[in-house]
């Protein structure tokens, strides 16, 4: 999902969690109207891959964009390496 530029980034980020507003919204709809669980489990899984794609983009900007501006503004190594070290945490669980 690399992008040339954060307006392209960001774009595709909004695009993709209005998509999966829709479809949480379409799964709400399913368990109101008491649907087949086996249809409503495979939405689920899919609103989970878009938020895992969502939660990459976001990484990647961070990675591409604000680290980035933290090794030119902050000068302070350890810091950025810190943050660093909470965003892949955070992101690995």
């Amino acid at each position: 999902m690399l992008m040339s530029n954060w307006e392209d980034k960001k774009n595709d980020l909004l695009q993709r969690l209005k998509t999966t507003q829709g479809h949480i919204g379409g799964v709400m709809r399913m368990i109101e109207e008491e649907k087949d669980c086996l249809d409503i489990l495979a939405q689920v899984s899919a609103i989970k891959a878009a938020v895992n794609k969502i939660e990459a983009g976001v990484l990647e900007n961070y990675l591409h964009k604000c680290l980035k501006e933290s090794l030119v503004k902050d000068n302070n190594p350890e810091q950025i390496v810190d943050n660093l070290s909470k965003v892949l945490i955070r992101f690995l669980k």
